[in-house]
């Protein structure tokens, strides 16, 4: 499954004949189910304060 961000980017460079470099995708959400079964949820905040891993949200540095 492709993010609607990554879909239009990739729709838009076809339309100007421009090449994306291929991209590996993980779904980090399926890959915290697997590693973290049983969680009352995976939302990012609360897996990182489970791992005691702090961040802030749509920060550019953390983001990136």
């Amino acid at each position: 499954m492709y993010s609607s961000f990554y879909l239009k980017t990739r729709a838009a460079a076809a339309r100007v004949h421009m090449r994306l470099p291929r991209f590996q995708i993980i779904d980090t959400v399926r890959l915290a189910r697997k590693a973290f079964p049983g969680r009352p949820t995976y939302r990012l905040s609360a897996m990182a304060k489970m791992i005691g891993f702090s961040f802030t949200h749509h920060h550019a540095l953390e983001d990136a």
